[in-house]
């Protein structure tokens, strides 16, 4: 099993980020998302990068502004990835863990560059999204 971590501080209220992390339209802050499809609203999403590959979501834990937990699974591997979030002096503490397990040993290596990329890509496009909602002074969608 690969276990790939990554942290970061947002200077955002908990509220903004916890809304735009659990939105299923993931493809407005997830750069590699090409498009979404909603399979059953609130529990699972199927999601779709530029080159076609689809990753199954099922929501398997969550408790409102701390905690949201999906099983992911795609052709390639399955896992589980973990969000926490934690209020810091300054903003809001947002942890990512991915566990994942390859469907074909042999590529594990790239599979956890894969998964460190994508994570230091996924925690900076969050940064932007929330950003930009912050400057156009948007509300929450949900």
């Amino acid at each position: 099993m690969i276990t790939v971590k990554c942290r970061a501080t947002l200077p955002f209220p908990l509220d903004d980020i916890w809304n735009v992390l659990t939105d299923f339209r993931q493809d407005l802050w997830r750069s590699d998302v090409a498009r979404v499809e909603n399979l059953e609203p609130g529990r699972s999403f199927l999601t779709y990068t530029k080159s076609g590959l689809a990753t199954r979501f099922c929501v398997t834990e969550c408790i409102p502004q701390w905690l949201y937990v999906l099983r992911m699974e795609n052709k390639a591997m399955h896992g589980r990835q973990t969000w926490t979030l934690s209020q810091a002096k300054a903003g809001v503490r947002v942890a990512l863990r991915e566990e994942a397990i390859p469907n074909h040993p042999a590529t594990a290596a790239a599979a956890a560059l894969f998964l460190r990329r994508r994570q230091q890509r996924c925690l900076h496009v969050l940064h932007r999204a929330l950003d930009h909602k912050k400057s156009n002074g948007m509300k929450s969608s949900r």
